[in-house]
This record gives C-alpha cells, structure tokens and sequence, in this order.
C-alpha cells in the first residue's frame, strides 16, 4: 500500500512539472480581442497669417515673437515652436500636430502663440523673424537708447534698379467682400486697388503673384497690365484674378503681393504682412447646420478721457461689443481691428494685462439676453484717423465700426 501511494504522488508531480513546462493556449470560448497602440502622430507646418515683434519695457531687454494662424483640421493641435538663428535672421518653425491614422474634419481654428527670441548676446541694429515664410523686421536698441515699446514690421521699399524703387499702397476690396458665401466650384474674379507708391513705373512685366493659402487659381501669377499700358508713381491700378471656390465646405483665404518680373515682392503699406493683400471667403453647399442664433448688436469706440483728440497718435479708446442671443448657447467670440489690412492697434488682454491685436473668449448665456465685452484699445496705431473694429461670433460673418473722427 506504501509503494502505490509512493507511485501516484509521482505521477502528479510529474504531471505539474509538464504542465508548467507546456505552451499557453488561448481560450477559444468567446472572440479574440487586441489592446490598440499609442495614436501615429504626424506634424506640418501650421498655416502662419502675420507676425508681430513685441519688445516689453523690461530689464534685462526680452523680445517676443507674436504669431496668428490657424489649424485646419478639428483634431489638430498646435506643437512646440523651434527657433534657429543664423546671420541677423530668426526662423521659427511652427507646427500642426494630428493623428496620422484616421480622418479629420476639415475645420478652420485661429490660434495665437508667443516664442521668445534669445537677444541676450546680439548687438544693437536690425534683425529679422520669419515664422513659415512670414516676416518681420525689428531694431535692437543699443545700450543707451531705452527699448521701444512693441515695434511692427516696417517694410523698406526694395531697389530693383539703380534709379527707383517698388512700393505700392492698398486702397480697397472692390469685389467679394471678406467671408463671401460661395456654393461649392463657383468661379468668380477678386480686384482690388492698388496704388503705386515707389518711385518705379509699372509695366506690362509687373505681376500679381500667389505667396500661400488656398490656391484657388490657375496659374501663380498673372500679369497687372496689357502691353503698352503703364501705372506711374501716384496712379492706381485695379488688379484682378480669376479664382475658383473650393468644392469642400469651410472657409479659405489666398494671399497675393506684386512684383516686377524675375524681381522680389514689394512692400505694400496697408496690407497684410507689409507685402501682401487676400481674399477670404466661405463655401457651403447649403448642408452645414445653421449657425447659433446669436446677433451682434452693437459695436461702440469712444475716446479715454484724458487721452486726447480722438483720432490722433495719443489718444486710447473703450471699445463696447454688444452681443445677443435668444436661449440659452456658449457664444466664442472674436474681436480685431483694422487699418487697411493690417491690425489698427492692440487691445489690452483682460486675461494677464499684455497687448494683443486679437482677442478671443466665450460668453455664456444661460437664457435670452444681451451682453457687453468692454476693452481697452491702445497704439502704436499705423494710421491713427484709420481704426475699424471688427467682431464676430461663433466663426460666423464679421461685424465693423469704424471711428468717427472730428
């Protein structure tokens, strides 16, 4: 009896050790199933539409690099800014991050970031910041002089000969006003007035060409002029290009300069960037869902007291926007400025007290009511007896007011 109980612990010990010794085998009894892995990222270049160089009253002298843009798909987000210098220039790379394995919505998203340019060990002069193909130029002070408060690009009228320079002025949009709606594949022509202001006649070898955004022409250049026909210094010249809308909803901008054949873009007071002028407009083929029905109700710009005559280099302004809504609905809103088409001035950032052309939020609105942002309006102002506010709401059509001057 000993030797058969002797026998059978063995055979189970056996039995354990080859249990462990074989290879797993998965249970059959219902469907298999896998454990997803992290999301494939993948970055570009986000689409940058100006640039401001911001230089604080501070000690030591710091200089920041003000960027707007926006993101153009719904699950994109905004990566880490890398800065490189190199002979008196700042490239500042700035990227869109998304999911690379699946589809996004195509959505336009203003984005605004702030990178801090290392000035600490660069001598006094000029220097350039260029973020994906945008620039600006600011001035270091020396030692002596005290920094100046938040410089913008200030174009330079570029030599294309011995004799003369290029340089234009922006007058006016006299056709599709910005965030016109346009069904799907619709052609239409944008013109708008230039005036020669440099030193140069134009000719028929002057072009308006394509610099970025949504092309929506087809070619990226076109010639201003017929043969024979000239604009001299002072004249104004309607320049106009056949587009063609996109066939996808959303909204689009093209951003367009001159230039003289086989020479560079030349600087455009009063339009975008200092080189460039646009065309901005909405698609819809009548399926998107009605926007939020909230309304602008006013928009109001009064002098500071105390700050001087209105309209002048000296005087600070309240801008009062009024929006309304019928129900309950979270309203985002954003309010600029204008003077041609470039920013007016800044606003004073209620969140952290800095300055910025664009200021954006939401108002929440819990029934039927009407509400007030108030803001302060500020210089450096390029055109002081030219300051246009604009606001809208919920990425629906801009609103203005322009100040009244005496």
């Amino acid at each position: 009896m000993k030797k058969l109980l002797q026998m059978a612990s063995s055979v189970v010990l056996i039995g354990l050790v080859l249990a462990a010794c074989s290879p797993l085998v998965p249970a059959t009894n219902g469907p298999a199933t896998s454990i997803p892995g992290p999301a494939q990222m993948t970055t570009r270049p986000a689409p940058v539409e100006s640039v401001e160089v911001q230089i604080p009253h501070n000690s030591p002298l710091q200089v920041n690099a003000l960027i707007h843009g926006h993101l153009t798909e719904s699950c994109a987000t905004l990566g880490g800014s890398q800065v490189t210098y190199a002979g008196n220039v700042f490239q500042i790379a700035v990227v869109a991050v998304s999911p690379g394995d699946r589809g996004c919505l195509q959505v336009v998203t203003p984005f605004e970031t702030t990178v801090a340019l290392d000035v600490s060990s660069l001598p006094a002069g000029n220097y350039t910041v260029t973020a994906n193909g945008v620039s600006a130029v600011f001035t270091l002070p020396s030692e002596s002089e005290p920094p100046t408060a938040a410089p913008t690009a200030v174009p330079t009228a570029r030599p294309t000969s011995s004799a003369c320079t290029d340089a234009a002025t922006f007058v006016k949009d006299m056709t599709i006003p910005d965030y016109t709606l346009m069904a799907p594949g619709v052609a239409f022509t944008k013109t708008w007035r230039l005036k020669n202001s440099g030193s140069c006649t134009w000719s028929s070898s002057y072009l308006v060409a394509y610099i970025r955004g949504t092309t929506m022409s087809q070619q990226p250049g076109y010639w201003i002029l017929q043969k024979g026909e000239t604009v001299a210094p002072g004249q104004s010249v309607n320049v106009s290009v056949g587009m063609t809308a996109p066939v996808e909803n959303g909204n689009y901008t093209s951003y367009w300069g001159l230039r003289p054949e086989n020479g560079e873009l030349m600087p455009i007071s009063g339009g975008a960037n200092g080189n460039s002028f646009y065309v901005k407009i909405r698609v819809d083929d009548g399926s998107s869902e009605p926007p939020p029905d909230t309304t602008i109700a006013a928009i109001d710009i009064e002098p500071e007291q105390g700050s001087g005559p209105a309209c002048t280099a000296d005087s600070t302004y309240f801008v009062h926007a009024s929006i309304t809504a019928n129900g309950p609905i979270t309203a985002a809103y954003e309010i600029g400025s204008t003077a041609g088409q470039i920013p007016a001035g800044n606003f004073e950032d209620p969140g952290n007290g800095g300055l910025s052309p664009y200021i954006t939020g939401t108002l929440v609105f819990n029934q039927a009511d009407t509400k007030t942002i108030s803001l302060r309006f500020v210089g450096p102002y390029p055109h002081p007896d030219d300051i246009t506010v604009m606001v809208r709401v919920n990425g629906g059509p801009w609103h203005s007011a322009k100040l009244i001057c005496p």
